[in-house]
């Protein structure tokens, strides 16, 4: 946990200095960041909201199952995945909204921003966490690897 803190005060650092180079480049998201306000600052406590599910569900609708095997393997069997699909039989991102439903209630305080970056990068869609969260963030927790 100390590497984290440390990693997000280096993290705030740097964009302090970015912003002091050229405050108007700055986002607002990196502006709340370096004050402390944004609810990424600390993505490896901050859980998952409605708004990042919402998200989640309009750029990864169609690979949904993958997503909840990434999340939990333990968590998303086949029975549950076939249930999820029976109860939403014609909208992938109800379908998706729902298995993420069941993971953050299932996982509570363990449902975080960072978990949903990690299984994202890991299932190849590094690209679609940056639409959802800042990609500072991504960077942040997942590191591109050459």
């Amino acid at each position: 946990m100390f590497i984290a803190n440390w990693a997000i005060s280096a993290f705030r650092t740097s964009l302090n200095m970015a912003a002091l180079c050229d405050p108007a480049s700055t986002s607002a998201e990196t502006q709340d960041m370096i004050s402390g306000t944004s609810h990424s600052t600390d993505p490896w406590k901050t859980k998952v909201t409605p708004s990042d599910v919402k998200k989640v569900a309009e750029v990864v609708s169609g690979d949904w199952s993958r997503l909840a095997v990434n999340l939990s393997p333990d968590q998303f069997s086949m029975d549950t995945i076939k249930t999820i699909r029976r109860d939403h039989p014609q909208d992938q991102r109800e379908q998706t909204q729902a298995m993420m439903e069941i993971w953050i209630n299932k996982f509570e305080t363990k449902a975080t921003q960072s978990k949903l970056i990690e299984a994202l990068c890991a299932m190849g869609r590094r690209a679609q966490a940056c639409q959802v969260f800042d990609p500072d963030v991504v960077e942040l927790v997942r590191p591109m690897q050459e």
